[in-house]
């Protein structure tokens, strides 16, 4: 434990912005996680990020150190004010963190009960998102998420038969793969599928399974625009 502490000193003296953060940070991991892994201090939020309600649970399936989810901070400083774009938070199902992740500022993310969210190693969101997950959606290693992006895996409202009450639109899985990344202001709709090492453009419109890994998928609907592509960063 002392250990830990020393730790967390270290990173607090060589990220001294955080420490306006700390006692929100302190209660979010004291809320979900054992007394020995809250006092390590993994995740950081910002006072910007509100909790709406933090309900279900939390995990971080990874070695544990100080900072190493960030929750709520600028990455974008040149589009966006952190003075006056709040994320949010509203949890009642479970979120896993696989690693290293950063949640860029105005991000919001709401569970269901009946929904999991997991975070690949490396995920990086810049900014202004919007992640709603009644089922279930899955990042992969190293994503990378531009700003403006909404997931949805589910149409919040059922459609039912007027015949037999059945639902027509239920919920899908969102399965986002390794080193995706996903342009500005797209929308990634249930039952979404994209392959390892694809880019997704901006504005896209994704609601179908991508088979192929290394491709370019852009357009509302979104297809397959270029084959046999890899991206840097």
């Amino acid at each position: 434990m002392l250990r830990s502490i020393r730790l967390l000193g270290s990173f607090l003296r060589l990220n001294w912005k955080y420490l306006v953060h700390l006692p929100r940070s302190c209660y979010f991991n004291l809320k979900y996680l054992d007394l020995k892994s809250a006092l390590r201090l993994p995740i950081f939020i910002s006072n910007n990020c509100r909790f709406v309600n933090l309900g279900g649970s939390v995990e971080i399936r990874a070695e544990l150190h100080a900072g190493m989810i960030k929750i709520g901070f600028t990455t974008a400083e040149v589009f966006f004010d952190e003075r006056y774009h709040r994320g949010a938070i509203d949890n009642s199902g479970r979120i896993v963190f696989l690693g290293n992740a950063t949640i860029g500022q105005g991000t919001r993310i709401f569970v269901k009960s009946s929904g999991e969210l997991i975070f690949g190693e490396n995920f990086w969101g810049t900014a202004e998102n919007a992640i709603s997950c009644h089922k279930r959606i899955e990042f992969g290693k190293s994503v990378l998420l531009a700003f403006g992006i909404l997931l949805m895996d589910t149409d919040t409202h059922q459609i039912v038969s007027a015949t037999d009450e059945r639902v027509l639109n239920p919920d899908k899985a969102i399965v986002i793969g390794d080193r995706v990344w996903i342009g500005c202001n797209a929308t990634i709709l249930k039952g979404t599928e994209i392959q390892e090492q694809s880019v997704v453009g901006a504005g896209a419109v994704v609601s179908r399974k991508f088979d192929r890994p290394h491709v370019m998928i852009a357009g509302n609907p979104a297809q397959v625009v270029r084959e046999g592509i890899s991206w840097a960063g």
